[in-house]
């Protein structure tokens, strides 16, 4: 079985999920489409694929839909997808405000589409140990730190747009959130205090949350200071467990993206 994928949006996500796709024997990589005729056009070069007119005309050849748009605009593209029947793969973060979130949540629902967001921390082999460590019962997690360090701030220049990007902390920060809750549970009360200093809003926070997993509840203090690096360390009743992520190029990107590919699997 194959499933023809379009791709909505030819930015460097859009690109980067693309050339991963055409890699997959269970994918036809259909087209692409952009508002930017330019970028659409190398896009499609790239990629060897149509180059849709409209974001009607690519939905029409396709199964399944990747969108990797600006933030702002992926509840909405996602809604449009989902109400044509088609299975979506969106980038992070899935929307913007609660207001869409919910509005998103309901839609997937009511359809038999199925609907995937980009946390692909949560495939890291690193964080995967993490995961079976702390599910194997032996240690019970009472206190993590998590820090990020985006180092950096002014490239690429549309990260500073609010506009564009919903605010900071939907960009990278959004997967240290993400892999919080995965690894200890529900955040239930969050006290956070933060500054701008490239941006024009705040750019560097401090953290303390409450999460709620099935035993107690550990104290999860987070960060997210400039610099160039990430240290996620949990402290359990027998000791500490510290851990860094391999850098980027270090991660089986191909297993992880075609991983997430909707092809079986429901909606929770």
């Amino acid at each position: 079985m194959t499933v023809k994928v379009g791709i909505l949006g030819a930015g460097y996500m859009g690109k980067t999920h693309g050339r991963i796709l055409r890699g997959d024997p269970r994918v036809i990589l259909s087209a692409v489409f952009d508002i930017d005729a330019q970028r659409k056009e190398e896009a499609a070069r790239e990629l060897e694929c149509r180059a849709a007119e409209s974001e009607e005309q690519l939905m029409d050849q396709v199964d399944a839909v990747y969108v990797t748009l600006p933030n702002t605009t992926h509840a909405a593209a996602s809604a449009r997808a989902l109400e044509r029947g088609k299975h979506v793969f969106c980038e992070k973060p899935f929307a913007t405000s609660l207001e869409d979130a919910g509005k998103l949540l309901e839609l997937c629902r009511s359809t038999m589409s199925v609907f995937a967001v980009g946390h692909n921390r949560r495939f890291a082999p690193a964080y995967m140990l993490v995961k079976e460590f702390l599910a194997g019962g032996r240690h019970e997690p009472t206190l993590a730190q998590f820090k990020m360090n985006r180092g950096e701030l002014e490239s690429p220049p549309w990260v500073e747009n609010a506009a564009v990007t919903g605010g900071y902390l939907y960009e990278t920060p959004i997967h240290l959130f993400d892999m919080a809750r995965w690894l200890l549970g529900e955040v239930t009360d969050l006290t956070a205090a933060g500054a701008a200093r490239t941006y024009a809003e705040p750019d560097n926070f401090s953290l303390l949350l409450r999460l709620s997993p099935a035993s107690r509840s550990p104290l999860l203090p987070a960060r997210i200071p400039h610099g160039p690096s990430r240290l996620r360390e949990s402290k359990s009743t027998a000791g500490i467990l510290r851990w860094r992520p391999p850098k980027w190029s270090a991660f089986p990107l191909r297993t992880v993206s075609t991983r997430r590919l909707p092809c079986r699997t429901s909606m929770p």
